[in-house]
């Protein structure tokens, strides 16, 4: 107990000059919510929402509009390889100079915004001989094939691969019920109803320690460094070194902002972005 408290202490110590969060995206206009949000490095942000997705860099903003096919979730395994998808069983692939419409639906007549054609999640499985991404939505599940295209797998592998998406069966041993967050090729983040939190890394499960009773749902997670962060339903933010978890300023801490949702927060290095639902922020420590 005694070694645990001063490890604590240390961390605290070591922590406590925070950094301010500073604004870095804000999307306007009545399509202006912001789905979700992956960091590929300090000054590289990519942002996903109605419109389509942004890319933030130190050069300027780019903006690739997708029409009434909004994007709902980002996946990212370096600047020269990003994947969206979202309304429509839309799927979109940037290499690093441009965007790649590689799937849509094929009910064009069906009202948009209609659950049967949405994908939400999207994430690279590498337990099988043939590595592939894998897109996945409340009716469908897609393979990436080797020139680009996308395509359902049988039935069986169909199962399989949906179950895959939200880590179902949990590798923990006793673990049900919680989320579980792709943050790049076979690494994730997942917790289970019995508040205990792990880190997923090619198989290696790690522990991260009980999430505090208070975040009973869990917003967004991602990890840099060693170091979770977690943003949970109240509004609330952890940081997580080893199995300690400790709290976090917010944007609103230091503002009267109203956007005080946060919906989506990813990390590269030592800086944190956090999205609201129509703001970003970033902060960096030194």
């Amino acid at each position: 107990m005694r070694l645990a408290t001063l490890a604590l202490a240390v961390w605290s110590s070591v922590a406590a000059p925070e950094s301010r969060w500073q604004k870095v995206y804000e999307a306007t206009g009545p399509r202006g919510w912001i789905a979700d949000i992956r960091a590929i490095g300090r000054d590289d942000l990519f942002v996903a929402g109605e419109w389509g997705v942004t890319r933030i860099t130190a050069h300027g903003v780019e903006r690739h509009e997708t029409g009434d096919r909004g994007i709902v979730r980002l996946f990212a395994d370096g600047a020269d390889d990003v994947f969206a998808v979202g309304v429509g069983d839309v799927i979109l692939h940037f290499d690093g100079r441009s965007w790649a419409e590689e799937h849509v639906g094929p009910h064009p007549d069906r009202p948009m915004g209609s659950k049967r054609d949405l994908l939400h999640t999207v994430f690279f499985r590498s337990d099988t001989p043939r590595s592939t991404m894998v897109a996945v939505g409340p009716e469908h599940v897609l393979e990436r094939r080797d020139d680009g295209s996308w395509s359902a797998p049988p039935e069986r592998e169909r199962e399989r691969l949906f179950l895959a998406s939200v880590g179902d069966p949990l590798p923990a041993p006793g673990c049900h019920g919680g989320p579980w967050f792709w943050l790049g090729k076979s690494r994730a983040w997942f917790a289970c109803d019995d508040l205990r939190t792990f880190s997923y890394d090619r198989g290696t499960i790690t522990p991260t320690g009980k999430r505090p009773a208070s975040c009973r749902s869990l917003s967004g997670a991602t990890m840099s460094n060693g170091e979770s962060y977690i943003a949970c339903g109240d509004g609330h933010l952890w940081a997580v070194r080893g199995q300690s978890w400790q709290p976090m300023s917010r944007p609103d801490d230091q503002s009267p902002d109203r956007d005080r949702e946060y919906g989506a927060i990813s990390a590269a290095g030592k800086c944190v972005f956090l999205a609201g639902r129509r703001t970003v922020w970033k902060r960096c420590d030194p």
